[in-house]
């Protein structure tokens, strides 16, 4: 029975009630029948109208399907968020309208702060850092006005406003510190995720933001082979012929690459760095390092690793690359560790 049908069942089973007791015991009876039904999930959103002074509520944030289990940084976010990190949050009502709350000026978006440490399932509760006063569902002569959608970005940007519909966001071209890594590593609850939102009676109007890494997180080893020595192997590397931009567009919730005028990061051997996704082609040069010159071995300068097929890195994927270096070639063989089981493995790079 949908809800609005019980509802409508309530009533009659209420004037139809033959005196006081029996009214009152079938109005309890039927209201807590509706409420179940309500709480079970039948039309969220539908069969109920929420006030248009009702708080829309973050309670928190979930990283879902943490990215990776190895932490080259102690603060890498392979599981959740912190305390005290800022996540600017985009809200619109079903026509597209930017939320705000009408008893404050406001020209910028809604930002929130992780508050505490997360517990057990990566969830960290959210506090409502910029404007100070919460935002509101949208007015009464909105039909579906207990609708809105909710779009979290990770890290903040300050130059963006509410009127903003596409910005750009950039991994850092110098991912050899710890700053630089984690700020590369941008997260979102994307439309493939979720972000559309109903007010949840039974949940007090909680809403939970479901964030994926929007980078691949790739880690590169050489491996020191034949007449090279484990002393003739660098830390620092160049990832060459990478986009290192993507597009962020609030208003659809969506993330993706700009494939525009690639470039290079520099990286270390001793930590994992992010890219966009993207497909490197055939041929293209991937990795560029020197080989240090030791005793009678003069070294090598600004050798080169090109892929002989497409490689292809994805969102919320980690990557082990690991290439083996001797004076003639080089072998590399990757593995993904992720939500798919792939395995890629390449032989016989010329230096």
């Amino acid at each position: 029975m949908k809800t609005r049908e019980a509802l409508k069942f309530v009533m009659q089973s209420i004037s139809g009630a033959a005196n006081a007791a029996a009214m009152k015991s079938a109005a309890v009876a039927g209201i807590m029948a509706v409420l179940l039904m309500a709480c079970s999930g039948e039309e969220p959103g539908q069969g109920h109208q929420v006030a248009s002074n009702t708080e829309i509520r973050l309670g928190s944030i979930g990283l879902d399907h943490p990215i990776g289990t190895r932490s080259y940084y102690a603060d890498t976010y392979n599981t959740a968020l912190p305390a005290g990190k800022e996540i600017d949050v985009f809200i619109y009502d079903n026509e597209g309208n930017f939320v705000v709350n009408s008893d404050q000026p406001q020209t910028g978006v809604w930002i929130y702060q992780t508050v505490g440490e997360a517990d057990g399932n990566g969830n960290s509760t959210l506090g409502l850092y910029s404007p100070t006063k919460a935002p509101k569902y949208p007015a009464e002569n909105n039909v579906n006005k207990d609708y809105v959608t909710v779009f979290g970005v990770f890290p903040s940007d300050n130059t963006i406003t509410k009127t903003t519909t596409s910005y750009t966001f950039s991994v850092a071209d110098d991912q050899t510190t710890e700053a630089n890594i984690l700020a590369s590593d941008l997260m979102a609850n994307t439309s493939s995720t979720s972000t559309h939102y109903t007010y949840d009676w039974c949940n007090e109007n909680s809403i939970t933001l479901a964030m994926t890494h929007q980078m691949a997180k790739v880690h590169v080893t050489l491996v020191a082979s034949g007449d090279i020595t484990a002393d003739n192997i660098p830390t620092a590397l160049t990832v060459k012929n990478v986009y290192r931009t993507v597009t962020i567009t609030p208003t659809s919730g969506t993330v993706s690459t700009s494939t525009t005028a690639p470039s290079d990061i520099a990286i270390t051997t001793e930590q994992a760095f992010f890219l966009p996704p993207q497909t490197i082609t055939e041929g293209t040069t991937l990795l560029q390092f020197d080989i240090t010159a030791t005793g009678v071995f003069h070294g090598i300068t600004g050798a080169t690793f090109a892929p002989s097929a497409d490689v292809t890195f994805e969102a919320n994927k980690v990557y082990e690359v690991t290439v083996t270096v001797n004076v003639d070639f080089a072998t590399a063989k990757a593995s993904i560790s992720g939500w798919v089981n792939e395995s890629l493995s390449f032989n016989d790079y010329i230096l």
